[in-house]
């Protein structure tokens, strides 16, 4: 009776053993499966972040071009690339809320061609119409103003300076004026841009969006923040 019981005994702690064994096997192969997983996850991601870098760049040069516009307005996928450029550029100011690496030129190169589209397309008459009468454009200038209130980093420099004439662009038309005076907080954002921006190539497009916003006679509120933001030279005695 004894020795059945210790051959029990011996048979559990050997079951116990392989159970151990077993698991620890299965529980490296997880985590080598997942450790996998997640470089092909990163691989693909570079390579979508590099396609649409490519892509992008190429529309964007495209679109410099003024009678490419409508032809880019055709259709419903200009409404529902506005919105995915909003959504790209909060999630990239999200994803690099600090110092952001140097090792990131595709994607920055894949953004900055978001905005420069944007850019170019407001620059036409036709594409004012079409972004002011957006329903996305105010979410579109409520992320470029979420940029622009950004620290000053080296890589923002060339991306804030498109955000800011897409702005001014929008502004020449009547209804994206509209849009933008009635956004909260952007004329003391220009103005603190004004004050600590260096580029004077960024400074003269803050200035000519400023000016715009509040050359309309009905702008009287826009003008006073735009006078308690920005600090004028005494007149010599």
């Amino acid at each position: 009776m004894l020795t059945t019981r210790k051959f029990c005994v011996l048979e559990l702690m050997y079951l116990s053993f392989f159970f151990i064994l077993f698991h620890s096997q299965n529980k490296l192969k997880t985590q080598a499966e997942m450790t996998e997983m997640s470089n092909q996850l990163s691989l693909q991601s570079e390579y979508c972040a590099s396609m649409g870098a490519v892509c992008c760049t190429l529309l964007w040069k495209a679109s410099q071009q003024e009678d490419i516009i409508p032809h880019l307005l055709a259709g419903s996928q200009m409404k529902s690339f506005i919105p995915v450029v909003s959504f790209t550029l909060e999630s990239f100011l999200a994803t690099y809320e600090g110092e952001m690496p140097e090792n990131m030129n595709e994607e920055i190169q894949f953004v900055l061609s978001l905005v420069g589209i944007v850019t170019n397309v407001a620059a036409s008459a036709v594409g004012r119409e079409f972004l002011s009468k957006s329903s996305h454009c105010k979410t579109l200038v409520e992320s470029f103003s979420h940029l622009l209130a950004k620290p000053f980093s080296k890589h923002l420099i060339r991306l804030k300076g498109l955000a800011v004439m897409s702005l001014y662009n929008l502004s020449i038309n009547q209804m994206g004026l509209k849009v933008l005076t009635s956004t909260k907080g952007l004329v003391p954002l220009l103005t603190w841009l004004l004050s600590v921006e260096n580029s004077e190539e960024m400074r003269l497009h803050t200035l000519l969006l400023l000016h715009s916003l509040i050359s309309e006679p009905n702008n009287i509120k826009l003008l006073l923040e735009v006078k308690e933001g920005v600090s004028l030279p005494s007149a010599a005695m």
